[in-house]
């Protein structure tokens, strides 16, 4: 059987799931895939005066390893980077910390395409993402 749903469109749910996730626990997602010359960051948040940058790493199996296992030194390097260049246009409101975490998302491939079909509408997806993934948020993590 053919599946439904490309990796790079698993990917894209997953940074939507990570998206709905954060708002629901109290986060104002400030840039999503920002970019820059030096790399991307997936999402970019804040949450009581803290700067948060978020590697969200998708998979549909443990195959593997676990999600967030993919994330190597020259990634973590790549991400700090494009988090300086961030960090130089941002008007904050001035006393604010810095954080790096993961979000890393187990999906069912299986259990969504039953779910969506073949429809893609990946912000009704992203709301019920507990229906169809496992999604763990590490928090600090490099």
């Amino acid at each position: 059987m053919e599946n439904l749903w490309s990796n790079k469109e698993i990917g894209t749910l997953g940074e939507a799931a990570a998206g709905s996730f954060l708002k629901e626990k109290g986060y104002r997602i400030l840039q999503k895939n920002y970019s820059v010359s030096a790399g991307e960051i997936d999402i970019i948040a804040e949450k009581e005066d803290t700067v948060v940058f978020v590697e969200v790493k998708t998979r549909t199996t443990q195959q593997y390893g676990r999600p967030e296992e993919s994330i190597n030194t020259a990634r973590v390097r790549r991400i700090r980077k494009v988090a300086r260049y961030f960090l130089k246009g941002f008007k904050g409101s001035g006393g604010y910390d810095i954080r790096f975490d993961i979000i890393s998302i187990l999906t069912d491939r299986k259990r969504l395409e039953r779910l969506s079909g073949k429809d893609h509408d990946i912000h009704r997806l992203a709301r019920i993402s507990g229906h169809y993934c496992i999604i763990e948020h590490i928090v600090d993590a490099f």
